[in-house]
């Protein structure tokens, strides 16, 4: 065995034992010594562990220069270009490596994902539905699966499909997720709201359950804003100023009125901050400039 093949080995144990940085050390010396091409494979699935997706991808395209046929580097290519959000370049190398091997299902429910969010709903399902032939107790593919299925409008469906994933995997954060997703979209904030705070508990730093999260809060807690008998009040005080809504929501007049109501109980302090927040949100980036009726309107549409 020579001092490459013994750091290599030393580097594979310890990503096993999923010491990456340690791992990392082992293979930079093996490859001082040799540059063996299947260090590079290693180098950058290390990097993926260690959440260095530029690096990572570096090291899987020089290994892919001389591995073209190595189906798991191109799923494994396609799954950084994911997290960098280029669906485009990701989905070429799905479709890469399920040429290359059509019974790789990792290939295909990852191609279904990019798919569903570049928006073309109808070719993700295909893709997800070969994943599922391949494994019909895939989890992953079952999740997205129902997702893609609320997307064309088929809600129920789409939930049924998630709580499948669930089934097979309960501590899958995505599913819950995505089951919390759909669940705020179907107006049912407090439902989605026990399904975020499941992902959170899970993976603390998800990214997109904290984007929604502060967003189903929001809503929820205007639905009782929205239901009160003062709404005619509050209508009535915002048609009295002649400032933004953004304005009149950061003032200390409305928090005034609601503290003298007997359902302030159920209304959440942070929903003032969280209004502001929503007003700004991309989705309505021209709130501040909208008639009040109108906005009003709007707003109205968030109630549960």
């Amino acid at each position: 065995e020579t001092d490459m093949e013994l750091y290599f080995h030393k580097a594979k144990r310890c990503y096993n034992e999923r010491n990456y940085e340690k791992a990392l050390k082992k293979l930079d010396k093996a490859l001082k010594i040799e540059q063996k091409i299947d260090l590079y494979f290693w180098r950058g699935s290390t990097f993926i562990e260690l959440g260095k997706l530029n690096e990572a991808l570096k090291c899987l395209q020089i290994y892919l220069k001389e591995r073209d046929k190595d189906h798991i580097a191109w799923n494994n290519t396609g799954y950084i270009l994911q997290d960098l959000d280029d669906h485009e370049e990701a989905l070429k190398c799905f479709e890469r490596a399920n040429e290359v091997d059509p019974q790789y299902k990792r290939s295909w429910n990852n191609k279904g994902f990019s798919l569903n969010q570049m928006g073309d709903h109808t070719s993700a399902i295909l893709a997800l539905k070969q994943a599922l032939s391949l494994d019909p107790n895939y989890a992953h593919s079952w999740s997205h699966y129902g997702f893609a299925l609320f997307q064309m409008g088929k809600s129920s469906e789409g939930l049924i499909a998630i709580e499948k994933a669930l089934t097979l995997l309960p501590n899958y954060a995505t599913g819950w997720y995505n089951k919390g997703y759909v669940l705020m979209e179907s107006g049912k904030q407090s439902e989605a709201l026990a399904c975020f705070a499941k992902v959170l508990e899970l993976e603390p730093k998800h990214l997109l359950t904290l984007r929604v999260y502060d967003q189903a809060l929001f809503r929820r807690d205007l639905g009782s804003l929205m239901r009160c008998s003062l709404l005619s009040d509050v209508c009535f005080v915002v048609r009295d100023e002649s400032f933004s809504l953004h304005r009149f929501l950061c003032s200390a007049r409305l928090p005034r009125l609601l503290t003298k109501t007997d359902w302030s109980k159920e209304f959440s302090p942070v929903v003032f901050e969280l209004i502001v927040r929503y007003v700004y949100c991309d989705d309505y980036p021209v709130l501040e400039n909208m008639d009040v009726d109108d906005v009003l309107s709007l707003l109205l549409v968030c109630v549960e």
